[in-house]
């Protein structure tokens, strides 16, 4: 297991960001520097994204496989916890929660994208999940080169943004996003292999918040009705019109909403 890196700020209970797929922990700057004079804020950089390394396994990644390192950092910390993420970063946030429980005060989750906490057995989103598998293809060819990169990026974005979403994008923008594919790959591939059941969360009661806008993509809306149908005590905001990227492209509104949520918990 390797380190990840982190950038820390601030004093008083621990608050850890995990940013979402094809990001980094800078995207939570606005909000760190809104906490961090009543918090020690951390924010980590997973896997092949910014100075942390590469994952290097022969073995697929797995959330498990990305939880590891913020796990070793957090066992040698002491105090209560306060846990935030953003899609691919609220699973892990999720996945941390679920086995740090007594120590969490409380848990912010942007829409996750734990893909395999779906009913399987419900034909419908048993067919959505499939599709959006399939769709994503094989994550090994997309990253043979750069076209076939290119091309996963875009699926990617206007797969959470809606059908042109990539071609609005500017071109600056084009090019720091296909270079991050390769761990977003990995992170695909860890979103729809591996298990979790938001039910661990339950003791959490209102220590959770679940936050989604309902015109974000089908699968993705539906699992965040499974973590509220689950999680009945959670509060829910809603970010009707911001989408996906709501903590990135209305920071300060979804930031609001979090900074809120943890000073309830004291």
């Amino acid at each position: 297991m390797r380190t990840l890196t982190r950038f820390e700020q601030g004093e008083g209970e621990r608050v850890v960001l995990f940013h979402g797929a094809a990001s980094h922990s800078g995207q939570w700057r606005a909000l760190t520097d809104r906490l961090s004079g009543r918090f020690k804020v951390v924010a980590f950089d997973q896997y092949g994204y910014r100075r942390s390394p590469e994952w290097s396994e022969v073995r697929p990644m797995l959330m498990a496989d990305q939880v590891a390192p913020v796990f070793e950092y957090l066992s040698q910390q002491s105090g209560p916890l306060h846990l935030v993420g953003h899609s691919h970063g609220a699973s892990l946030a999720a996945v941390c929660a679920s086995q740090l429980s007594g120590r969490v005060k409380s848990l912010s989750l942007y829409e996750p994208n734990t893909f395999m906490t779906l009913d399987h057995n419900d034909p419908e989103q048993a067919r959505q999940y499939q599709g959006v598998a399939d769709a994503f293809g094989d994550l090994d060819e997309r990253m043979l080169s750069a076209e076939s990169q290119a091309r996963f990026a875009e699926d990617l974005l206007n797969f959470w943004l809606g059908e042109g979403a990539w071609s609005e994008l500017p071109e600056r923008m084009r090019a720091q996003l296909c270079g991050m594919m390769r761990p977003t790959a990995r992170e695909v591939y860890a979103a729809l292999h591996s298990p979790f059941d938001p039910s661990l969360l339950t003791s959490l009661g209102e220590r959770v918040l679940l936050m989604f806008d309902p015109q974000t993509p089908p699968l993705a809306r539906r699992v965040s009705e499974r973590y509220q149908s689950l999680l009945s005590n959670a509060k829910v905001t809603r970010f009707d019109g911001c989408g996906h990227l709501a903590p990135i492209l209305h920071a300060e509104r979804v930031n609001l909403v979090i900074e809120a949520h943890l000073r309830s918990s004291f």
